[in-house]
């Protein structure tokens, strides 16, 4: 099957069907019953299989990367490919089969599970896991830092468990923090320009006043956390390059973004649904593809930036100006 994509909900698949290098992008699959069938190298990326039946079925080397498996029922399925940043909250995990699976930054709390082998697919790693305490990581790095990276050593934390850390003010500029856990972190304050904060879960964290200017948040998750009055302008960094913050595909829904800079940022396919920008300003930002349902427009700064296929805004909550240079293409206006 080469392309099987739009909405198929509450599909019935016969036994044992052959999807094998299905395209199949964005496709919506909330509750269909793929039980048994063979989607091996399937393209699935962010589509939605909400309390989707997949018993037993085959998903070798299939790219789910982004999807929505909410609820859904896994037992015994085959999920060795890529599956980073995949929602799996409340989803049935039994039997299963991990091999090569890469679940960076993938959500399964709430999951009904019975493999321990989806932490150590997810590559999470506790402190005790270390080779030393959270205070000696941010020390060695502050001295990386003001050495130019001469001396010290850059922190990694890279799948670190840091949920409900206190790290308030901390200095993790150009830290590797991928995939890192930071459920109710207090951040607010802190300094991540050029930070990898990629595949990230920081939902209900506070980030509030935070530096993030030339950060990496690529699929990151960040539903209702605070990130009031951030800066994630772009950082210009040695021969006046400008390196802008990127929050492609990231999970931004109710996230309180109250007078957040994000000027210039790269927000193609973010998830803003419902979030609090008033006063924000995103000027020149790439908004491509983006959900913005729910948004009151009207009192941010939108000069120049680009809403080419951005879905959900209302007219009556949009404020542009004449001259503002803002594009907007495809049918972005709901109902």
């Amino acid at each position: 099957m080469a392309a099987c994509a739009g909405d198929i909900r509450n599909t019935q698949s016969e036994p044992d069907m052959t999807m094998n290098n299905a395209q199949m992008v964005e496709a919506k699959l909330e509750r269909a019953r793929l039980s048994g069938c063979l989607l091996m190298h399937a393209d699935l990326r962010d589509s939605d299989l909400t309390r989707a039946i997949l018993v037993r079925a085959n998903l070798a080397k299939a790219d789910l990367r982004g999807c929505n498996m909410r609820g859904a029922d896994l037992t015994g399925t085959n999920l060795g490919g890529a599956m980073e940043g995949v929602v799996l909250t409340g989803a049935t995990i039994c039997s299963n089969n991990f091999e090569g699976a890469n679940l960076v930054g993938a959500l399964v709390d709430k999951a009904n599970l019975s493999n321990s082998s989806i932490r150590r697919s997810a590559g999470i790693r506790d402190l005790g896991d270390l080779n030393a305490s959270l205070a000696q990581i941010l020390s060695g790095h502050a001295v990386w830092t003001q050495s130019g990276g001469s001396t010290g050593q850059r922190a990694d934390l890279g799948g670190v468990d840091l949920s409900g850390a206190n790290l308030r003010n901390v200095d993790l500029g150009a830290a590797i923090m991928r995939g890192a856990i930071l459920r109710w972190a207090d951040l607010s304050g802190a300094l991540l320009a050029m930070a990898d904060l990629s595949l990230v879960d920081a939902r209900e964290a506070n980030l509030a006043n935070a530096d993030l200017r030339g950060a990496k948040l690529e699929r990151a998750t960040l539903s209702h956390a605070t990130l009031a009055e951030i800066r994630a302008q772009p950082l210009i960094i040695a021969g006046g390059h400008r390196c802008r913050t990127d929050w492609t595909s990231a999970r931004l829904d109710h996230t309180c973004l109250l007078q957040a800079d994000l000027s210039m940022g790269l927000l193609a396919q973010a998830n803003l649904s419902h979030a609090d920008i008033r006063g924000a300003n995103m000027s020149g930002a790439s908004l491509c593809g983006a959900n913005l349902t729910g948004l009151d427009l009207r009192t941010v700064t939108l000069d120049g930036a680009d809403l080419t296929e951005a879905i959900g805004m209302k007219l009556s909550l949009l404020a542009i100006t004449s001259g503002s240079g803002v594009a907007l293409g495809g049918t972005p206006f709901g109902p």
